[in-house]
């Protein structure tokens, strides 16, 4: 049973990174632009002020807003349904719409900002331990710390096991890597490729969903 468990989060984990490495490769090949990494939006933000240019940098700072006002709903929905299933719904509604936005693309990095900002908060804690599927800053350097702890301990790396936090973060890392590949190599033959991050999330949401109806039978 504990096997089952581990197993689905680091599932869980690497979808979402899957998913969130695609919206972010997209927002930034079409506008310029993170849609999950607000770090890097920030440093974008005050490089356009340093420059005087003061319509991009106010298009950069408009995520922010939307994905602070994203974490607030995915945090609400979350409380509300007492489960991750609707939050990712309405996570995978959201991507959904945002990749029809063609002709719109300063609303769609919004949206797909405000998409990014509710799974943000949707699911926090992989294995019992807390852990981003949309910044890896902080996830690379608790592996380094991972990593230098198994050397110290004389453990071979290869040894790491699935249900190590040291190889949950590898895996979180390498999803998010492959999500951002398949965002360009999914714009190479389709003008929706979020509708691949949204199918992901939608069928994450629904496995939780399932999972809550079967406990409350």
């Amino acid at each position: 049973m504990q096997s089952g468990w581990v197993q689905r989060d680091t599932n869980t984990a690497a979808l979402l990174c899957v998913a969130g490495g695609i919206a972010d490769a997209i927002g930034y090949v079409q506008s310029g632009v993170f849609a999950a990494n607000m770090t890097g939006n920030t440093v974008l933000t005050g490089i356009s002020l340093a420059n005087a240019d003061f319509v991009t940098a106010l298009d950069r700072a408009l995520t922010f807003v939307t994905f602070f006002a994203g974490a607030m709903v995915g945090r609400l929905a979350l409380r509300f349904a007492q489960s991750a299933w609707l939050p990712l719904l309405v996570e995978a509604l959201v991507l959904a719409v945002s990749s029809f936005m063609t002709h719109q693309q300063a609303l769609a990095i919004l949206c797909i900002a405000f998409a990014m900002g509710i799974q943000a908060t949707a699911i926090t804690r992989f294995k019992g331990i807390a852990l981003s599927t949309i910044v890896l800053t902080s996830t690379l350097a608790r592996l380094a710390e991972a990593t230098l702890d198994f050397i110290a301990r004389h453990k071979v790396l290869a040894t790491v096991s699935q249900k190590s936090p040291a190889a949950l973060m590898a895996i979180t890392w390498i999803a998010y890597a492959i999500g951002a590949l398949l965002a360009v190599l999914l714009l190479k033959v389709t003008t929706a490729p979020l509708l691949v991050a949204a199918a992901i999330v939608l069928a994450l949401s629904w496995s939780y969903w399932r999972a809550g109806a079967k406990i409350a039978q």
